[in-house]
Parts: C-alpha cells; structure tokens; sequence
C-alpha cells in the first residue's frame, strides 16, 4: 500500500482541487486583453506624470504584462523592476501560448499542495493524517486566489515546498541532491525578490552545521549555482546592458523595498492572524482594514508557531524538523518586521498546520501519559 499510496494522494488531490475550482472555470477559459492593460498601464499608479495617473493596475494584470514586455523587447529595466522576472515569464509564455496567464497556475498549485502532502507524511508517519493538510489548504481563501490569478506567489510557494523536500529525504546529500538544490534555490531567487531564497539559505547553512559540517564544497555548489540561475534570469538585460547596469538594477530594486512605507507598525501578521485585523496605510481614514482571507483556524495557526519551540524541545528527533522549524521562524519575524500583505502567509501556511497537528498529537500523548501513570 505505501508504494501505491503518494500516486493514489496525487489523484486524490488533482480531483479534489478540480472539483474546488470549477466555480472559477472561466478565468481560465478568459482571454487577456494585452492592448486593455497596455492602456491600463500607461494610465496607472506607474505612469511617469503624476496627471496620468488615474487608475489602479492590479498586481495579477501587471506581472503577466510586465512578462510579455520582458519576453518580447528584452527590456527588463522598465516596468515592475522590484522583483525579478522569472515568474513573470512564466505568466508570460502561459499568455504566449494559451492565450491566458493564469492557467499555468493549475499545475503550480498541484505541485504545491503534492510537495506539501510529502513533507507532512514524513513528519506525521501517517499517509491519510498527511493528507488532510492539503485538504485544509483548498479551504484557504488565500489560496484559491493564488491559483485563480495571474500572482507569483504560488510559484514561489510552490518552489519553496519542492526545496524543502529535496533537503528533507536526504540525511547526507550528495552532489545531485546539491545541484538540485542549487537550481531550485536559484528559481526562487528569480520568481520575487529573493529575501525568501536568503532566508532559506541562512537556514540550510544552520541546518548543515548542527548535522554534518562535512562536505562544505556542496554548499559552495547549491549556493553558487542558485546564483548562476539568477544571473540566467536576467541574461537579457545583462547582454544590453552589462554588469554594472545589471548591479545599478539592483540597487534601485533594493530601494524601492527599503521604501516601502518604513513606519509600518510591526508585528502585523500577529494581529491579523488572531483579531483579523490589517494595519494599512493607503487611507489615513481607516487605519484598520479586515482581510477576506482570514479563517477561523487563524488563531489556532498562530498559537501553533509560538508553541513551535515546545515542539522542538520535545522532539525525540530534532535533526530532520530543524530545517522546517528554522525557516518558519526566520520567515515569521521577517513578515512581522516589515509592510504585510495576507498573501505572504501563503508560504508557511501549510508547516504551521503540521506543527498543529504535531502539537495536538503531542498533547495527546501528554494526556494518555498521565492518565495512565
């Protein structure tokens, strides 16, 4: 049964996730109007003169727009410079040959929510328990926005469940196992701007020291491939316009992120995840906004990461948690440090309800224990 059971899972959440989404069938079935959002863009919040500027653009109209500039022109110095391009290419190609950006989404979100059933079944030793955090995923309004819009979080999402498995099912890598990493890291690092992929690698690294120490020339192999990915990513713009346009690009990225309201008050993820409520700054008149993407689990979700060193302590084998730990942890002060959106929780989301699960488990036993001594 087990050799049969991931395949059986992987049907299971095709069908599933289907069947979730065909009351949104026609957003794949729509086509994208290119010249609409061309005008749309010339007419935004990006417009060079502040009396162009009369409408809004949407983050799931501009990424696929900024793709097909990016894949048609080269030009990748321009529009949405803030995160890199991979994930918009990808939008892009998705348009190119499909005529909609968002169907792409369909299997980025199935790779998803597979890695996510592989990485609990090897916490929760149980193949139908593992399967229930998928489960509870397609009852995220967050992620069903996610695959029924042209965004490039789930891809990111998606990547970064893949390069958490990679490091899981192998308690000494070798040098595919790193060259894996390495091309996977460097996609996340390409798809937004790579915060994420350097939280992850500063967890890697940790992870490495307390297990092996060995070996260092495999890091020096993922760290310094996921690096060529990147630079691959923006070969276009490289070839036109060198390195040290190359670097300047970055440089203006960094500033922009660096700009983004700096005195948003801290800790935001916390009070939206318990009390739904959102600190904005757009409206100086409603300091406070509800997401439509809480749930009711929110709050248990956050009581499950601030336990989560409970967890560890009691853990009866810490090495292979340490990994899933380190990054949620670094990932969650980092969002509760800086200008939140929901959609961040998207990445971790699925980790904090096995830590619940693990918890609950672990409480179970607490009590069975102390009943029956």
């Amino acid at each position: 049964m087990n050799k049969i059971y991931s395949p059986l899972a992987l049907l299971i959440i095709i069908i599933l996730f289907f069947l979730r989404l065909l009351p949104y069938k026609h957003v794949y079935l729509e086509s994208f109007n290119l010249t609409e959002i061309t005008r749309a863009y010339q007419s935004s919040q990006f417009a060079p003169l502040p009396q162009h500027r009369q409408e809004v653009i949407q983050d799931w109209d501009l990424y696929p727009y900024a793709g097909v500039i990016y894949l048609t022109t080269g030009e990748l110095g321009k529009i949405n410079i803030e995160h890199p391009p991979l994930g918009k290419y990808l939008l892009a190609i998705s348009y190119l040959l499909l005529g909609n950006p968002t169907i792409v989404q369909l299997p980025l979100a199935i790779i998803f929510l597979f890695f996510v059933f592989l990485i609990s079944k090897k916490f929760l030793k149980n193949e139908w328990l593992a399967l229930t955090i998928p489960l509870l995923l397609l009852t995220e309004p967050m992620f069903i926005f996610q695959a029924t819009h042209s965004h490039i979080d789930l891809f990111l999402a998606a990547m970064t469940a893949v390069f958490l498995w990679l490091v899981l099912i192998r308690k000494r890598p070798g040098y595919k196992d790193c060259i894996l990493l390495g091309l996977v890291l460097g996609i996340i690092t390409s798809i937004k701007f790579p915060a994420l992929a350097l939280i992850l690698a500063i967890c890697y690294f940790l992870s490495w020291l307390v297990k092996s120490r060995k070996n260092p020339w495999q890091l020096l192999i993922t760290f310094g491939l996921a690096i060529l990915v990147y630079l691959a990513a923006y070969s276009p713009f490289l070839i036109s316009s060198g390195f040290s346009g190359f670097i300047d690009l970055q440089s203006r990225a960094l500033r922009l992120h660096l700009s983004h309201v700096p005195e948003y008050p801290p800790l935001a993820p916390l009070r939206v995840m318990f009390f739904n409520q959102w600190p904005t700054w757009w409206d100086p008149n409603i300091p406070v906004l509800p997401t439509t993407d809480w749930q009711i689990t929110w709050p248990l979700l956050a009581m499950s990461i601030l336990a989560s060193p409970i967890l560890y302590w009691k853990s009866n084998n810490k090495k292979p948690i340490l990994i899933l730990f380190l990054f949620c942890w670094a990932y969650f002060i980092f969002i509760n440090s800086r200008l939140f959106f929901p959609g961040y929780l998207l990445i971790i989301l699925p980790y904090l309800y096995l830590f619940l699960i693990l918890e609950l488990k672990l409480i179970r036993e607490f009590l069975i224990k102390s009943l029956t001594d």
